[in-house]
């Protein structure tokens, strides 16, 4: 019901009483967190960074050891970028990458670094850089496609039709 009553008042724009059902919810819930992170996911969704920024620090202060470390990390970082803060985005998402020793988890989260490297500043290089690093694995990680399709994106840019094709 804390919820529910969460969704109804974020619906309605009240977001701080919402994240209050929300936090009330997890207290309640055998799986502290999960109505939280869905309340952050939701702040992204609609473009309330600065909420889901905030959200998202008292998250990962309230529950440092959570499954869902990733998503909350990933929230946190996309809020940043939208904020116009790139650097803090990526300087998180590396923190966040070396604490993975499963490949298919740290690919995830380098793309994502990659990504903002190639959308949100002029350093193509460094998103080069990452999406070749995934690309080199034999690991069969669906970021591993997506990095030869950015790659070959980026020499397309570039004007490197053969590295395009080589990439493609």
């Amino acid at each position: 019901a804390h919820r529910l009553y969460g969704d109804l008042l974020f619906e309605s724009g009240r977001i701080d009483s919402a994240f209050s059902e929300y936090r009330r919810a997890d207290g309640l819930s055998e799986t502290p967190g999960q109505h939280r992170l869905f309340g952050i996911e939701r702040a992204i969704e609609t473009k309330k960074f600065p909420t889901a920024r905030t959200e998202a620090m008292a998250f990962l202060k309230a529950y440092p050891k959570h499954a869902e470390l990733f998503r909350v990390n990933l929230a946190l970082a996309r809020a940043e970028l939208a904020l116009g803060n790139p650097g803090p985005a990526v300087g998180m998402l590396k923190s966040l990458a070396s604490q993975f020793t499963v490949e298919t988890e740290r690919f995830r989260v380098l793309y994502e670094i990659a990504e903002i490297y190639r959308r949100a500043t002029p350093e193509k290089d460094s998103a080069r850089a990452y999406f070749m690093t995934i690309t080199a694995s034999p690991t069969r990680a669906p970021e591993r496609t997506a990095s030869w399709l950015r790659l070959g994106e980026l020499a397309i840019y570039e004007g490197n039709l053969p590295e395009a094709e080589s990439a493609f």
